[in-house]
C-alpha cells in the first residue's frame, strides 16, 4: 500500500501546526485540504492523534536513515542545527 494519502495528512497537519495549535485543528480541515473524505482519514487513521504519532514516527526514520549515512559527529551537529533553525513547527514547540 502506497502512503501517498497518509504523507498528504501529515503534510496538511504541519501546515496546519504552524499557525494553530492540535486541539484546534480538525479531521474535516485536513480532509478537505487533501482532498478526501472524513472517511478517508479515518481509513488511515483512527484520530488525529494516530495522525501525529505516525508522522512523528515517520520523520524519526528520516533522521535515522540520514544519521546512519553521515561520516562523523560534526556532520551530525551540522544537520541537526539547520533542521532546527528551519524547522517553523519546531520554533512553535519550543514556545509552548
Amino acid at each position: 500500500m502506497t502512503n501517498t494519502t497518509k504523507l498528504a495528512l501529515e503534510a496538511a497537519l504541519k501546515k496546519e501546526l504552524l499557525t494553530k495549535s492540535l486541539d484546534k485543528i480538525t479531521i474535516n480541515e485536513l480532509a478537505e485540504d487533501c482532498g478526501i473524505s472524513r472517511m478517508a482519514f479515518y481509513y488511515h487513521f483512527k484520530d488525529i492523534y494516530d495522525l501525529v504519532e505516525w508522522s512523528c514516527l515517520e520523520d524519526a526514520q528520516k533522521v535515522s536513515k540520514l544519521i546512519d549515512n553521515l561520516d562523523d559527529l560534526d556532520d551530525v551537529q551540522n544537520i541537526y542545527s539547520n533542521w532546527t533553525a528551519s524547522d517553523e513547527v519546531m520554533a512553535q514547540l519550543d514556545e509552548e
